[in-house]
């Protein structure tokens, strides 16, 4: 079979072209059928990953030094040593542009001293603007680099600092600042899909609801919990899409990043204080911005589902499937019935609490059935969050609670059994399938 494997990897790097198979369904195939040439394909990216962190560092090494000594410095000497290492570090990686890596490193270091410069130069000549600014200009400036290089450090660099600016406009001066998210998807997205960075969609994917969900909630604080499983339920809809687009390496970020927010969400609305406040926005609505942000994530949501029912080869096949896309659908459902009806206490808490224990077994379930351990080891830590949290909430005798708990360990057990017997039996159905 050994000689045959290189075969089988160009077939399987096919299939998800074609969307007959997702990225979970590859990486099982892939490890059935290890390669040798997949650990010579990560080394030199794991060798430029730490090459832009030693420039990072370095980097901030260069500010706090110049920052040290900076009250001994001459106006003229502190400019000149700002624009002396931002000409130098780009001078030196134009040079070495056959190292494609380590010239990647000095740019971003450029980049860095660039950043220091926008700081220093303030405080030089005593500029006194709205802080939020200078991350605006250094993330423009990282992001410009990105897309002229093109480099993966540059542009997760401008997120980093996209999320500090966005962060600092919504935290300090308590405004709806949505053009940081705008930017995200407008400026480093495109990006991501262009160098097919896993790496750089993740920071995004994770970045977007750190610029978005905050500064939404500074105007609009009923309306923040929505947008976030709005927000949710768009990246596991476009998780649905993912087969059918060109880049299907999407297919994992976007269900990981989706599935946490979206837990992390429905966890807050398990309390009954926070579902009872949770709403559609109201305030924001005032705002062209808001509504035109509100209106497309909207639109977006309600396109990917009608793609996914429509399009056979995307619609749920499985009762598990199944299941899960009607958990998707059904917290979003009850914000709404109970917003535009008359509300039901307790309707959205409950709806929160089930849709958490039926995401929890079915994971448990998933996860020791098809031996997947990243599947089982989540739903249990969900299970067991779920429990503590509903500790005092539901089981006020000590009966009831030793009893809960037995019977969370009991289902841990009996999964972690099943785990390992089906993991036996797929070790012995190997030289077989070989």
């Amino acid at each position: 079979m050994d000689n045959h494997k290189p075969w089988l990897r160009a077939e399987i790097a096919q299939w998800l072209r074609e969307g007959l198979i997702n990225d979970e369904q590859a990486n099982r195939l892939y490890e059935r059928y290890p390669d040798t040439a997949v650990s010579r394909v990560e080394r030199p990216r794991a060798r430029s990953i730490f090459a832009s962190l030693g420039a990072i560092m370095l980097g901030l090494g260069v500010i706090l030094l110049i920052a040290y000594n900076w009250e001994a410095m001459h106006r003229y000497s502190k400019l000149g040593m700002i624009f002396g290492g931002f000409v130098l570090s780009h001078l030196a990686a134009a040079a070495l542009r056959s190292q494609p890596r380590l010239s990647q490193a000095l740019h971003l270091l450029g980049t860095m001293i660039f950043g220091a410069a926008v700081w220093l130069i303030a405080q030089i000549y005593h500029v006194d603007r709205h802080y939020p600014d200078a991350f605006m200009f250094w993330a423009f400036a990282a992001l410009l680099m990105a897309w002229l290089l093109p480099s993966v450090g540059q542009a997760l660099l401008a997120v980093v600092l996209i999320t500090c600016w966005t962060l600092a406009e919504a935290g300090d001066f308590e405004r709806l600042h949505l053009q940081g998210s705008v930017l995200l998807l407008v400026g480093v997205l495109p990006l991501a899909h262009i160098l097919r960075s896993q790496a750089l969609l993740r920071m995004v994917l994770l970045a977007l609801p750190l610029c978005f969900l905050p500064s939404a909630w500074r105007v609009d604080e009923d309306a923040a919990l929505f947008y976030g499983l709005l927000l949710g339920a768009i990246y596991l809809s476009a998780e649905r899409l993912a087969p059918r687009l060109p880049w299907t390496q999407t297919v994992t970020p976007l269900y990981q990043s989706g599935m946490a927010l979206w837990w992390a969400t429905l966890l807050l609305l398990s309390f009954s204080k926070l579902a009872e406040v949770v709403a559609l926005p109201s305030a924001l609505a005032a705002q062209p911005l808001a509504q035109a942000f509100t209106a497309t994530m909207v639109l977006l949501l309600f396109a990917a589902a009608g793609v996914t029912l429509f399009d056979q080869r995307l619609r749920p096949r499985s009762l598990q499937q199944w299941l899960e896309y009607l958990l998707l659908w059904l917290p979003l459902l009850a914000i709404l019935y109970s917003r535009i009806s008359s509300p039901i206490p307790g309707v959205l808490e409950a709806v929160a609490n089930l849709a958490l224990l039926a995401y929890a077994l079915l994971f448990i379930y998933r996860g020791s059935e098809e031996i997947r351990p990243g599947s089982l080891a989540a739903g249990s830590i969900l299970l067991a969050v779920l429990t503590l949290l509903r500790f005092n909430d539901l089981f006020h005798s000590l009966l009831a609670r030793a009893s809960v708990f037995l019977l969370l360990g009991v289902l841990l057990l009996l999964a972690g059994l099943r785990y390992s017997r089906q993991q036996e039996r797929r070790k012995l159905e190997k030289p077989h399938a070989r």
